[in-house]
């Protein structure tokens, strides 16, 4: 039997409309990705012009719409580059459980942002592009508080897109092995990954930060139709998608290995 998946919604993002911007607009397309089937939900705080941020009181206000909604289902935040981004992330009230780190990023201070997460029990989804993002997740001594690789291949052909993501998720396991794996795509190519990953039992992350249509090219209005999607592909190929209990779960010990 195949392995149970997780399916996150990535729910706005760097993305424009129909991603939403405003905590509550973003609360309620978490509240339809889970509907749909998601386990966890990925989001980024943005200002009225639609840059991103990592206001404290941006999140707020999302989790206290979200949280009403959706007890209990784990939530991403980003932490691409802002003028305040250590501060604010240490300002971050409630904590997600997840935080989501480009490693050696040029642009954000990942090895003190790495730290503080540490600090605060927050678990790390580590991002990566390229073998040496890779190789530098496996050599950063907060490993062990990794929660998933997110792998991540840009390319516009599906066919060139998932042949990337499976050298990325070879390299990956190679180099941290045990640590589970999540599958990202960019556009139309996010279906050539999602199957990809999909049929290596790995799990994967789909919404409006990204992607547009559906596998078979119609358009969407929702992170919902996006999940669904993916819940499809998933059950086609013999996968169960699990739960937000099941990723809370594993969240667990990330939370008790925390400093005391």
């Amino acid at each position: 039997m195949s392995a149970p998946v997780l399916i996150e919604a990535a729910l706005n993002g760097r993305a424009a409309a129909p991603a939403p911007w405003t905590p509550e607009e973003t609360a309620d397309e978490g509240r339809r990705a889970v509907e749909a089937g998601a386990a966890m939900v990925h989001v980024h705080a943005r200002m009225r012009d639609g840059a991103q941020s990592s206001d404290p009181n941006w999140y707020h206000r999302f989790r206290e719409r979200f949280d009403a909604t959706c007890p209990g289902v784990p939530v991403s935040y980003t932490s691409r580059v802002a003028p305040s981004l250590l501060a604010d992330v240490a300002a971050w009230d409630p904590a997600p459980s997840v935080c989501s780190v480009n490693y050696a990023h040029d642009e954000d201070p990942w090895r003190d942002l790495l730290d503080v997460l540490e600090r605060r029990a927050i678990a790390v989804e580590a991002g990566v592009a390229d073998e040496a993002m890779i190789d530098a997740v496996r050599d950063h001594p907060v490993a062990p508080s990794h929660f998933v690789i997110l792998v991540e291949a840009e390319d516009p052909s599906r066919t060139a897109a998932a042949a990337r993501y499976l050298e990325l998720r070879a390299h990956a396991a190679a180099a941290c092995p045990g640590v589970p794996i999540v599958a990202h795509g960019y556009g139309d190519a996010t279906w050539g990954i999602v199957g990809a990953a999909l049929a290596a039992d790995d799990h994967v992350r789909v919404g409006l930060e990204d992607a547009r249509m559906l596998a078979d090219g119609r358009e969407i209005r929702s992170n919902g139709d996006l999940v669904e999607n993916a819940v499809r592909i998933a059950e086609a190929l013999g996968r169960t998608p699990i739960g937000p209990a099941a990723v809370a779960a594993l969240l667990a010990p990330v939370a008790e290995a925390a400093p005391r």
